[in-house]
């Protein structure tokens, strides 16, 4: 191969290198995530995708990223939507499950931080994972598990963006198959 060929071939290479470092901090201050080295994405672009699972509480999640930091790993849970003047508790819940999930696979996690991305404005809450808010995730998952009944059903917009929309029209269905009633 001649010298002027693998100068070129070099050069491209370095151009795709930069290019694709632009583009990947560019995506990274649009995402808002914070600082630190990125071990986790739920994203369709990125390939380190990972659920995770407890087996101790037969639990399942993953997170929206996950960061690390000072060899600590810290569940970053990301909404769309303008930021509450404080974090509502169940999204402080779905972040705690997170922490309990990245623990029991063996990480140092002492804190989650939930990111409200909105068209106006952007806040972040750092949660500390206490094992007080440990006790309390875990008493709401077991709560969960030991309902005898669930809530009524109320459709309303929100309806349209559930991701277990199909399974409660089938729920429906079959209850007004039970009663009788015209389908």
């Amino acid at each position: 191969m001649s010298p002027v060929l693998l100068i070129l071939l070099s050069a491209l290479l370095i151009a795709t290198a930069v290019i694709l470092k632009i583009y990947s901090k560019k995506a990274r201050e649009e995402s808002g995530i914070p600082k630190g080295r990125l071990i986790h994405a739920d994203s369709m672009l990125m390939k380190v995708r990972k659920t995770l699972f407890s087996e101790r509480l037969m639990l399942a999640g993953k997170p929206d990223a996950v960061i690390m930091r000072d060899r600590e790993c810290i569940p970053i849970e990301i909404k769309i939507r303008e930021p509450p003047k404080s974090p509502y508790e169940s999204h402080i819940m779905q972040l705690a499950a997170y922490c309990f999930l990245l623990e029991e696979n063996g990480y140092k996690v002492t804190r989650g931080i939930i990111l409200y991305k909105g068209k106006r404005s952007q806040r972040e809450f750092v949660i500390d994972y206490s094992t007080e808010l440990k006790a309390k995730m875990i008493l709401a998952v077991e709560d969960i598990r030991n309902l005898k009944s669930r809530p009524p059903r109320i459709f309303d917009i929100k309806c349209d963006f559930c991701s277990l929309k199909k399974q409660c029209e089938e729920l429906e269905k079959r209850e007004k198959t039970e009663r009788g009633d015209a389908a």
